[in-house]
């Protein structure tokens, strides 16, 4: 039972990296490369992209300090795209109660919070705010940003090292999701960092404010968003799938090890 648990983990790793590799490429596609408006320009037909699609799209570019943008678009930074919500909690004060804790470990290991009771938990946590993006200032050559798929039963908190970002009006969760694990914005994140040793390297959470990010229009974002929504819902199965299979797989060697 145990290899066919495992066999499942490889196969469905395997799937949701294949998924988050699509989200990647169709964001560059649009928001790094501009494929669609070069292809507009060139009178080229945009493999993959439906004409509806398109013509949301500008038919010109337009130069700014950062190179240049489609017109209509602008470089924005951080800041004006999302808010950074603070707000800390001692889970030691709730000895028995069960929290979803969203850590460094957890997310190295599968992108799953663990459940688990206040008083082994032996620090204060973030409380995680609904609609965010959770972002690591911890060493960000590690691509680590999750979205927290938050539990109705249980306070869901993160880890310090995590910075919570709720996107403002009209800024797509998704949109922010995927220009935050894009290769200009991790540019930007580790060309901001401070720390004496490789291990604890940090970004402060005003300099990451400061990062200049690409916005734009309201239509090309939000089709963007319905465009890769079939994606993370794909994702967060994957994710719910995996929890059940963590908890028959644990529970599997607790017996074996009792056997022994």
């Amino acid at each position: 039972i145990l290899n066919n648990i495992f066999e499942l983990e490889r196969i469905k790793n395997f799937i949701k990296d294949n998924l988050e590799s699509q989200i990647k490429i169709l964001f560059r596609s649009w928001f790094i490369d501009f494929e669609p408006v070069n292809n507009i320009l060139k009178k080229k037909q945009s493999d993959g992209i439906d004409k509806e699609i398109v013509n949301l799209f500008p038919n010109s570019f337009e130069m700014t300090k950062f190179g240049k943008v489609p017109t209509g678009w602008k470089y924005t930074l951080l800041q004006e795209l999302a808010e950074l919500k603070i707000k800390t909690l001692n889970p030691q004060e709730m000895p028995n109660e069960k929290f979803f804790h969203y850590s460094i470990p957890a997310f190295d290991n599968g992108s799953n919070p663990i459940l688990t009771l206040g008083i082994d938990i032996k620090s204060n946590k973030l409380i995680v705010p609904d609609n965010c993006v959770l972002l690591s200032k911890l060493n960000p050559k590690f691509n680590r940003v999750w979205i927290p798929n938050l539990s109705t039963e249980n306070v869901s908190i993160a880890s310090t090292e995590f910075l919570p970002w709720i996107p403002k009006n009209g800024v797509s969760t998704y949109y922010l999701y995927s220009l935050m694990i894009s290769q200009p914005f991790r540019w930007s994140m580790d060309s901001r960092v401070s720390g004496t040793t490789n291990s604890h390297q940090r970004v402060n959470p005003g300099n990451c404010a400061k990062i200049p990010c690409i916005k734009p229009s309201i239509e090309v974002m939000n089709k963007f968003h319905e465009s890769i929504t079939p994606l993370f819902e794909q994702i967060n199965t994957i994710n719910d799938t995996q929890i059940n299979l963590n908890g028959i797989r644990n529970l599997l060697l607790l017996k074996l090890n009792a056997g022994n």
